[in-house]
């Protein structure tokens, strides 16, 4: 006998049916995609007060001002992320979504700094990727995690190990 939740019923036990998760062909993608998300990141926000300084020519302090606002923003927007994730999209369409908001703040930032040269769509494009990076960030680890199913020691084993990988 089945029940809705895809187990199986033997002799009033219930036993998870084999599940296929993504392992580690879709782990090992997932920790690469996120490492290349934390270099732009982090590149830009290291770079961000000498851009602001040397092309806007901004007074140190004001430079300084508007990349911590940017990043506490950025430090904020993961509660929402979460919030939206949990309650009404679920972990996969919040990644999928948040990292079409991210790419396109990134194309965005691109063109107001190579072609367009504009002030205001270039701070725009840093809060879209604020907004991007905040559905993104909450999911991530735990959508990953999720590509390792618990039926067995060795598949918790191996979740273990994306753990440690992942720091």
């Amino acid at each position: 006998m089945e029940d809705r939740s895809g187990d199986v019923e033997i002799n009033r036990h219930v036993h998870p049916i084999k599940t296929t998760k993504g392992g580690w062909h879709a782990a090992i993608f997932i920790i690469v995609m996120e490492a290349a998300e934390q270099f732009a990141y982090i590149g830009l926000g290291s770079s961000l007060i000498l851009y602001l300084t040397n092309a806007f020519h901004e007074p140190l302090t004001v430079a300084a001002k508007n990349r911590n606002t940017w990043v506490g923003v950025s430090s904020i927007f993961p509660l929402l992320g979460g919030f939206i994730a949990d309650s009404y999209l679920g972990r996969f369409k919040t990644i999928i979504i948040s990292s079409l908001i991210y790419l396109l703040g990134m194309i965005v930032l691109t063109l107001s700094v190579s072609v367009l040269r504009s002030k205001k769509l270039f701070f725009t494009a840093l809060y879209v990727l604020s907004v991007g990076n905040g559905g993104h960030k909450p999911c991530v680890q735990t959508f990953a995690a999720d590509q390792f199913a618990e039926d067995t020691l060795e598949e918790r084993d191996a979740k273990s190990s994306f753990f440690n990988w992942w720091a």
